[in-house]
């Protein structure tokens, strides 16, 4: 026990706060408020008011009563006189909840707390648990002010008073039961943090500790909160429920906004959402720092430790990446956990979207026990997509997929109107499950036979170049008409025939026209909307043709058709082989895809082909040359090759073709085939039916060809 304070000063009420000499941070303080004079100032002391002046702390305050006890009010006049009403209650920095409960009560002082220990009346006061008084006759043994000689007080029977009755063991194992039968109904989670310790941490204390220290734990343990929105409404209320809340499930909830469209909303500027925000998350912050800072029970002061909040999160922990919001909501619901709204300010609102909109607010201030686990991170992204019962390891499989396999994922969607999960997986060499997972957490949905397409379909109505299904089916709408299924899928395999990508089935191609809007009548399909892509000039080469001839056309029709263009044959080729809009109906026959045609159209074609034959010689002169002729057709010249399996055996790349007299580059020979005469067929300007030769010099490798005329 310290020694008694000794009077230094003799001065009266009317004197100026100065002459106590206090702190600058204390005069201040005093100065801010109005309060001039000594008197004043023990005034506040005596009322206990002095602890409402703002911007004095316990420090300020001790510092303050101290200077009064020290001084000599009114010329003289005895300190045991000032002592008794002086000493105020803030001396002995109680918690909050005892200190509240002595000024209810109407006491104020020091000497008059001391009075009531050591009558055994502090029990009858109102709002004073064991804890409170615990708390008070600590404080008053520790703290420095000899009672003895100043309100003639025996510090021995404010000892002898401070051994409370103790807790009887059952009374312990009765609360240890309340609390596991919280832990199995999930109404509490073991890891919950409270005052710097897990639940779990503080039932094994019943082993190490008195009964009264276990009785103080487990009651804070118990009393702290019943349910989810009984912290949330204790962390909210000191904010505007109105404004706030509205801003802060625009911001941090579900359905995330800017904030002009938070300000157009709530008709304020966007400068004022803003100042709004960090305003309220000042204060959030402030509340749940304190809780998080506590080091033991006594630290709360009667603020609820969030245990609600924190086993809600540690549940979803628990769960991994198989949790799904759908399923882990019912969960905490069914157990009682998330509770009811008391306010009506926020009765309207979802309890988990406002604590997942707190634990957002708060993300970059870094508070670990409100933190939201990863795997609940991807339930809430995969809820915000539509998806509230997929678990959390299908957004976790796509964040791991690599950005070629994305692309993959894309243009196959673009080339086949969905992706099918088989095909994929052989590519991607991943389980079919998996694969089917990963599409899910893209955004698709599984039609059938494992085929997915994008669930959201946004003006599917337009499409850009690079819908190769998509521009495939629209072109062949555009100049074939009305088309049934097998002839869309057979169109289709055309437009891919160059790619690895499947073209759907018919029952997947009927899903894929309905979802985008194709017109079905009859079974036959068709678009009724506009298509702006034009025919490239092979397809419209090939398209005037058999608006020409007739519905059937002959190969070599086509061919006579290309020698007049610019084109060359080997683009006709290509154009029937991957052009939606033709089919083939019999050897060397085409016609325009899904259009009725009739015998006599065949016919007609069939008698029109091309009847020229080549007529081949061969000589073989004694100088070592060997001449071959034949005759050309319009095939023969549109490709520049002409083969015959009577033709000699010449093979070699080195032969330099000579046309009057000059050198027009080489002739490539095989077995049974002449090539590269595309160029001599110019120079020469053949036609159909002229007759060739061509000379052959064996001993030098060269080879002269010229016109003899035509064959009748």
């Amino acid at each position: 026990m310290s020694q008694p304070l000794q009077l230094d000063f003799h001065l009266s009420k009317e004197d100026l706060i100065e002459h106590l000499h206090l702190s600058k941070r204390s005069n201040n303080a005093l100065r801010r408020s109005g309060i001039r004079t000594i008197g004043e100032v023990t005034d506040l002391v005596k009322s206990g008011m002095i602890a409402n002046i703002r911007g004095l702390g316990k420090k300020c305050i001790l510092e303050i009563e101290d200077r009064l006890v020290n001084t000599k009010i009114g010329g003289g006049q005895n300190i045991e006189s000032n002592a008794n009403t002086i000493l105020g209650l803030g001396r002995l920095q109680l918690a909050k909840r005892a200190r509240n409960a002595l000024r209810n009560a109407g006491i104020q002082t020091i000497p008059e707390v001391v009075h009531l220990v050591e009558s055994g009346e502090i029990r009858k006061i109102r709002g004073l648990g064991k804890k409170s008084i615990l708390n008070i006759q600590e404080r008053l043994a520790s703290v420095e002010i000899d009672y003895s000689s100043k309100v003639g007080v025996n510090p021995d029977r404010i000892q002898s008073s401070m051994n409370v009755d103790e807790i009887p063991d059952s009374v312990i194992n009765w609360q240890s039961s309340l609390i596991t039968k919280q832990l199995s109904a999930e109404l509490l989670h073991k890891n919950a943090i409270v005052a710097d310790r897990s639940v779990k941490d503080w039932l094994t204390e019943t082993e190490t500790c008195t009964n009264s220290e276990v009785y103080q734990v487990l009651a804070t343990i118990l009393s702290s909160s019943l349910n989810i929105c009984e912290e949330l409404e204790y962390l909210i209320d000191s904010v505007s429920a109105q404004h706030s809340i509205t801003l802060l499930l625009s911001r941090y909830g579900f359905e995330v906004k800017t904030l002009t469209q938070i300000g157009k909303e709530m008709g304020i500027s966007r400068e004022r959402v803003r100042q709004i925000d960090n305003e309220f998350k000042n204060k959030l912050n402030n509340k749940v720092s304190g809780i998080v800072d506590a080091n033991s029970i006594r630290d709360l002061k009667g603020a609820p430790s969030l245990i609600r909040i924190q086993s809600a999160l540690l549940i979803a922990r628990d769960i991994g990446l198989d949790v799904n919001y759908e399923g882990w909501t019912e969960c905490i619901r069914s157990s009682g956990l998330v509770g009811n709204w008391k306010s009506q300010d926020v009765a309207s609102k979802d309890v988990v979207e406002v604590m997942i909109a707190i634990c957002n607010m708060l993300v970059e201030y870094n508070i670990p026990y409100l933190q939201i686990p990863k795997c609940l991170q991807y339930s809430l992204q995969l809820t915000n997509a539509g998806l509230p019962n997929v678990p959390a390891k299908i957004l976790h499989a796509c964040k791991r997929l690599p950005n070629k396999d994305k692309r993959l994922i894309n243009r196959h969607t673009k080339h086949s109107g969905g992706v099918y999960a088989k095909w994929l997986s052989q590519e991607l060499s991943i389980r079919i499950e998996e694969t089917k997972d990963i599409l899910q957490g893209l955004g698709y949905k599984m039609l059938c036979n494992d085929w997915f397409i994008p669930k959201e379909m946004k003006d599917s109505h337009l499409i850009t170049k690079n819908d190769v299904f998509h521009n495939g089916i629209r072109k062949m709408f555009s100049y074939c008409g009305p088309m049934s299924i097998d002839d869309m899928c057979s169109g289709l395999r055309h437009v891919l025939s160059r790619t690895k990508f499947p073209v759907p089935p018919p029952d997947v191609m009927k899903e894929i026209a309905r979802i985008h809007d194709y017109k079905c009548d009859e079974g036959m399909y068709y678009w009724d909307g506009n298509y702006d892509a034009n025919l490239n000039a092979s397809e419209t080469i090939i398209i005037n043709c058999l608006d020409r001839i007739g519905p059937v056309v002959h190969h070599s029709e086509l061919v006579h058709a290309f020698i007049k263009s610019n084109q060359s044959i080997s683009a006709l080729s290509a154009t029937l082989n991957n052009s939606p809009l033709f089919e083939k109906i019999e050897i060397a026959l085409y016609k325009v895809r899904g259009r009725s045609i009739s015998y006599h159209d065949i016919e007609r074609a069939k008698v029109s082909r091309d009847r020229q034959f080549l007529n081949p010689e061969v000589e073989y002169k004694t100088d070592g040359n060997v001449i071959v002729s034949f005759t050309v057709s319009a095939i023969v010249i549109g490709l520049g090759t002409v083969s015959c399996d009577n033709f000699p055996n010449l093979s070699g790349e080195d032969w330099n073709c000579y046309v009057q007299g000059e050198r027009v580059g080489r002739l490539y020979v095989t077995e049974n085939e002449f090539r590269h005469l595309k160029i001599p067929f110019k120079l020469l300007n053949c036609q159909p039916g002229n007759r060739l030769m061509l000379i052959f010099n064996t001993w030098n490798r060269t080879v002269t060809i010229e016109k003899v005329g035509t064959d009748a």
